[in-house]
């Protein structure tokens, strides 16, 4: 696989083209480019797998690089670079469909790498799904049920009226069908029965957890016994029939799905309100609560506040928060009933939001443990119930909110507020020319104060630890960039070089060029 990176910033390319083996970890540098326009043109050539993109750029911009590319080449994987201020950035790239994120200041080689691997397997995993559900697609649609299905889903989508015929294909004049339709626990990558449904008229998927089955009507009298005791051999009427189905291939229902059936349908018009009729009902029993039609939302009021401040909770690390904004949001969303698949999709999309959040804060290890264990496709019985929907995200978050934060050097994790907040100030802003003034400002409380307080919870001062986070960063810097040492000094929020390079040799006992020979075994220029 071929990787291009995109940014404007020339140090910044060399940096990532030297840092990486990437034969090592199977990959090749495929080149690079200044912003999204040569980054596009590049793509068009083809050959292209992965970008790694800057953000913020002229012409076109990280972000619309990312939409381009869900539009032009959607099986082209993107990780974004970002500055600590542009998380917001970050986020919308994500939903645009970008499959992780850097941080340029905090950059590693192995981090980078492990993004990388995790990137490449995503995709080749997603390009070996998207061939075998070519194969059974081409298999499934060379049915009939299937090819009506599909002409079925084509009229539903667009609007246009299904045909009012006196009947349905392949029902004899005069009968019956009824209308099943099953809700699974989970989004489901290939249907269940995949030698498909024998006795149906057709089998739609309206989306990946809803299946549209038509079959004929069976005669009250007929039921699930194979024999009728005089004889005769019947067919399991349709739902039983359905029910076996399922069980074979290990769904059982209560957990795994929920199924839903209508009789009389006579012809393909009254499909619609058949449809709308499955989905009243669906609704119902999600919810645990039999409100009326006109009582059913069209225009769900979403959690928007509840979400910002719970989202602000766990930027913060503030667990007390996070518990009650967990609970805030079910409550809005019960009360407000979206769609059912809408709801499920809102609080993980929210889950996944919160997690990404938090990774300044936790070991990367610990959050990705904790979205494979909460974030998996393992949840299927709680997504057919709100209850107990709700329960998986409020435990959900009383898990994220008790992970245990990240040995960031400071040892601010058990401290007061004010010394989180002071030390993520100086994470976000060492590259700035910052002072302890500034520290201070920002935290509401006088320099001495503060300075006090967190001398005396960690074990340094302020500007020592300013001092401390701005040479860690240079190092990370000098380690193979080819950079001036002006050039650093500057980025990691010194104005003189010569203050920067006297404060580098007292607290590392070599000079930033001596250290960057040690390292590469060439000078700097």
């Amino acid at each position: 696989m071929k990787v291009l990176v995109v940014d404007d910033e020339p140090i910044i390319r060399r940096v990532l083209r030297t840092m990486i083996d990437w034969a090592a970890i199977g990959l090749e540098w495929y080149g690079e480019a200044e912003d999204g326009v040569e980054a596009m043109e590049a793509i068009r050539a083809g050959g292209v797998d992965i970008v790694i993109t800057d953000i913020l750029m002229p012409r076109m911009d990280g972000l619309e690089l990312v939409r381009r590319l869900q539009g032009e080449a959607p099986e082209t994987a993107v990780v974004v670079l970002s500055c600590l201020d542009d998380f917001q950035y970050v986020k919308e790239a994500m939903k645009l469909g970008a499959r992780d994120y850097v941080l340029k200041p905090t950059m590693e080689p192995e981090e980078l790498g492990r993004i990388l691997l995790e990137t490449k397997a995503s995709l080749l995993s997603q390009r070996r799904e998207k061939r075998e559900r070519q194969v059974w697609q081409q298999q499934l649609e060379q049915s009939k049920p299937m090819q009506l299905g599909l002409k079925l889903r084509g009229m539903l989508e667009s609007g246009e009226p299904l045909p009012d015929e006196e009947g349905i294909s392949g029902v004899s004049e005069g009968s019956c069908c009824c209308s099943l339709m099953i809700y699974f626990g989970t989004e489901l990558r290939h249907d269940p029965a995949e030698e498909g449904w024998p006795g149906s008229v057709l089998w739609l998927w309206r989306s990946s957890r809803k299946l549209l089955l038509l079959y004929h009507e069976a005669p009250d009298s007929l039921c699930a016994e194979p024999n009728s005791g005089d004889g005769r051999i019947f067919e399991p009427e349709p739902i039983e029939r359905v029910r076996l189905r399922l069980s074979r291939v290990g769904l059982t229902e209560g957990t795994d799905y929920w199924l839903h059936a209508q009789t009389s349908i006579r012809c393909m018009a009254e499909l619609r309100s058949s449809l709308e009729r499955h989905e009243e009902e669906w609704s119902r029993y999600f919810y645990g609560s039999a409100f009326l039609k006109d009582d059913m939302r069209q225009s769900p009021a979403w959690p928007s506040e509840a979400k910002h401040h719970l989202l602000q909770a766990a930027a913060g690390g503030n667990r007390e928060g996070m518990t009650y904004g967990a609970r805030e949001v079910t409550r809005v969303l019960q009360e407000s009933r979206p769609q059912p698949e809408e709801a499920v999709a809102y609080l993980q999309e929210l889950l996944r939001l919160a997690a990404a959040m938090m990774r300044q804060r936790h070991e990367g290890a610990l959050l990705d443990e904790f979205e494979r264990y909460v974030l998996s496709p393992g949840t299927t019985e709680r997504q057919l119930e709100f209850q107990s929907l709700s329960t998986w995200f409020h435990e959900a978050f009383e898990r994220l909110a008790g992970l245990p934060a990240a040995d960031t050097g400071g040892g601010t994790g058990q401290r007061s507020p004010f010394v989180r907040k002071a030390w993520d100030y100086m994470q976000e802003n060492y590259h700035l020319p910052i002072s302890t003034i500034d520290i201070a400002e920002h935290v509401r409380l006088s320099r001495s104060y503060i300075s006090d307080l967190y001398s005396k919870e960690t074990g340094e001062s302020l500007s020592e630890a300013l001092t401390r986070i701005r040479m860690q960063a240079a190092k990370r810097l000098l380690r193979g960039s080819g950079s001036k040492v002006y050039e650093i000094a500057g980025a990691v929020g010194f104005s003189d070089a010569k203050a920067f390079a006297k404060t580098f040799k007292r607290l590392e006992g070599c000079t930033p060029k001596e250290y960057a020979e040690s390292l590469s075994g060439s000078s700097i220029i």
